[in-house]
């Protein structure tokens, strides 16, 4: 098992973000745990845990492993309790999920599998390595854990303002789903990371795609103009809405990133949902400016 552990660790160094911490991609754990491997690690008498596993276990847990919780048995090689999969398969209550959507656990749900809490401390910190997320178009409010290693491998510094600091950045390819990147590249896919001065944990605000047709300098013009080509929106059938559709350039991503605890509330989807579909925005396609002022929405044209 040792040589399978120091597979997966090569494969998490493999990966490191611009402030170098590691993360594994799903691809690379496809080829580390096959199923020899998976099927060896679970017949290992080294292992730390005590836990017997019959053989129509070891021909279950290879079956869960290789059908979506590759990460999870990744995390138990790492810290040396891969028979512990076996309570992970038993507390799924026959759910028909996978393994791995349960990823991160909290500690409190570590604690009903691991006897011991330096087992559950030590999962806790190393799953992170291996629950990076998956970017797609979703224009759904995500709050993601301090401990959340985010896949930004370049960043390039846009402009700032009022409103915070614009980052041109770049997401690891294979943490990337968006439709976008399937028809217009092969590659990274660019996008613009937006902070705001006051740090406290992610926030995934909205990740779209914009095409370019009018330009957005009314809202953010050091941006808009830093870009290139510039920052530019489309309307379809009075409706406002961003669309990819009928692009005829590479278009922009924008990905959304606020670090203010104050835009983790749902007045932050109400923002966003007024900058996705509002019908108030007016004919010329110039956004409103947006102030946030005692908990309510407030623009002016």
């Amino acid at each position: 098992m040792e040589d399978l552990r120091k597979s997966i660790l090569t494969a998490q160094n493999k990966n490191r973000n611009i402030h170098g911490q590691c993360f594994v991609s799903d691809d690379d754990l496809r080829d580390v745990l096959t199923e020899e491997a998976v099927r060896k690690a679970l017949r290992d008498r080294e292992t730390t845990n005590d836990c017997k596993l019959e053989p129509f276990h070891i021909d279950h847990a290879v079956h869960v492993v290789l059908h979506g919780a590759r990460r999870t048995f990744a995390i138990l090689v790492h810290i040396r309790h891969t028979k512990s999969i076996l309570q992970f398969i038993e507390g799924d209550k026959y759910q028909g999920s996978r393994l791995d959507d349960r990823l991160p656990f909290e500690k409190e749900q570590l604690q009903a599998i691991f006897p011991a809490p330096t087992i559950v401390d030590e999962f806790y910190e190393r799953q992170w390595h291996f629950t990076a997320p998956i970017f797609c178009d979703s224009i759904v409010t995500r709050i993601l854990p301090p401990e959340m290693i985010l896949p930004i491998i370049e960043e390039e510094s846009l402009g700032a303002g009022g409103f915070g600091d614009v980052y041109g950045i770049k997401i690891a390819s294979s943490h990337q789903r968006f439709e976008i990147q399937a028809r217009f590249s092969a590659g990274d896919v660019p996008a613009a990371l937006t902070t705001l001065p006051c740090p406290s944990w992610p926030v995934i605000l909205a990740c779209w795609s914009v095409e370019f047709t009018q330009k957005l300098e009314t809202l953010l013009p050091r941006t808009a103009a830093a870009m290139n080509p510039p920052l530019q929106l489309q309307h379809k059938n009075n409706s406002h809405s961003l669309s990819a559709s009928s692009v005829t350039q590479s278009p922009t991503l924008i990905l959304l990133l606020s670090r203010s605890p104050a835009l983790s509330s749902p007045l932050s989807l109400l923002v966003l949902h007024f900058f996705l579909t509002s019908q108030a925005l007016v004919p010329q396609g110039l956004w409103p400016a947006l102030w946030l002022r005692h908990g309510s929405l407030v623009w002016a044209l």
